[in-house]
C-alpha cells in the first residue's frame, strides 16, 4: 500500500459493503480507485485489480472483453481501463433500467386506463415496487454523476490520473504540479466527459418515468378518493332510508299497541293510516335526499 500510497480509509472504501452506496472515483499516486457500487477496483499502469462479491464473476468477463476491445495502442493502459469500468458500469445501469422501464409503462397505463385497474391492491402493489426501484435507480446515477463531476472539476486530480507518464516521469508529479502537468490531462478529461453524457442520458430517461410515474401515484389517489367518497354516498343515503323507515315502524308500533282506541272498528283507517305512512315515509327520504344534494353534501 506505501507503494501506491494508499491509505486504510482507501481499502476500506473498496472492501466495506457500505461503500456501494456512494460511487465515487478517488485519484491516488500511481493509481486510481474505482468505486461504482458492485464494481470496485484499483487500476495501475499496467493491470486492474478488481474485487468482486462472491458470485458476481460475470463483471470480471465483462471488464476482460471491455479491455480486449480497445485495441489501440495509442492511449496508456490507464485510458483503456478506467474506460472499460466506465463502461461496464454504465451498461449495468442501462441494463437495469430498461428491466423496469416496459414494467412500469405496463402499470402505468392499465393505472390511467379506465375500469377498476387503479382500485386493484395487486397493481398497486406492484406499481409501489417498481416506483422504489426507480427511485433507487434515480439515486445511483446521480451518485455516479456527482463522482465524475468531482473528478472533472479538479485538474490535479486529472493530471494524477496519467499514470503511464507518472510512472515514465515521477519527478513531474510531485507536488505542487506544474501548470504544464495541469493542462496535460485532455484524453482522460475527454473520455469522463463522454461517460458524464451516458449518465446525464440514464439520468434524463429515470427522470421521465419517475415524473410519469409520480402523475400517476396522484391520479390513483384521485381516484381512490372518488371511490371512498362513493361508498360514503351510499352510506349517507342508506341511513337516510333507514332512518325513514324507522319512523314508519314507530307508527306501526303505536297502532299496534294493545289498547283500546276506538279506532280497529273504522274499516278504511287502516288503508289511511299504511298508505299515508309510506308516502310521508317517501316524501321525507325525497327531500333530505334533495337538501343534501343541494347543499354538496351529497357527490356523484
Amino acid at each position: 500500500m506505501s507503494s501506491l500510497n494508499l491509505h486504510l480509509r482507501d481499502m476500506r472504501q473498496l472492501f466495506s459493503s457500505q461503500s456501494k452506496s456512494e460511487p465515487a472515483i478517488s485519484v491516488r499516486r500511481n493509481c486510481v480507485l474505482v468505486n461504482f457500487e458492485t464494481l470496485r477496483g484499483i487500476v495501475l499502469v499496467d493491470r486492474i485489480l478488481l474485487v468482486v462479491d462472491p458470485g458476481a464473476d460475470s463483471i470480471l468477463m465483462e471488464v476482460r472483453k471491455a479491455v480486449s476491445q480497445s485495441h489501440d495502442d495509442v492511449y496508456e493502459f490507464e485510458l483503456k481501463a478506467v474506460e472499460a469500468l466506465l463502461s461496464v458500469s454504465s451498461k449495468r445501469l442501462e441494463r437495469e433500467v430498461r428491466e423496469v422501464e416496459k414494467p412500469i409503462a405496463n402499470i402505468v397505463n392499465i393505472l390511467e386506463g379506465p375500469g377498476k385497474g387503479a382500485t386493484s391492491a395487486k397493481n398497486n402493489d406492484t406499481f409501489r415496487v417498481l416506483l422504489n426501484s426507480i427511485n433507487v435507480l434515480e439515486n445511483r446515477a446521480k451518485a455516479r454523476r456527482r463522482a465524475l463531476l468531482m473528478v472533472l472539476e479538479d485538474d490535479t486530480d486529472l493530471a494524477m490520473m496519467n499514470l503511464t507518464r507518472m510512472y515514465q516521469s515521477p519527478e513531474d508529479y510531485l507536488p505542487p504540479l506544474s501548470a504544464e502537468v495541469l493542462e496535460d490531462h485532455e484524453e482522460m478529461e475527454l473520455l469522463l466527459e463522454a461517460y458524464l453524457q451516458d449518465i446525464n442520458s440514464i439520468y434524463n430517461v429515470l427522470e421521465l418515468l419517475l415524473n410519469r410515474a409520480r402523475s400517476t401515484e396522484a391520479l390513483v389517489m384521485v381516484k381512490l378518493d372518488i371511490a371512498r367518497n362513493r361508498i360514503l354516498t351510499a352510506g349517507l343515503v342508506f341511513s337516510m332510508a333507514s332512518t325513514c323507515l324507522t319512523v314508519g315502524a314507530l307508527v306501526s308500533g303505536i297502532f299496534g299497541m294493545n289498547l283500546k282506541s276506538g279506532l280497529d272498528s273504522n274499516n278504511i283507517l287502516f288503508e289511511v293510516v299504511a298508505i299515508g305512512t309510506v308516502c310521508a315515509c317517501t316524501v321525507a327520504f325525497c327531500g333530505v335526499f334533495a337538501f343534501f344534494y343541494r347543499h354538496g353534501i351529497l357527490v356523484s
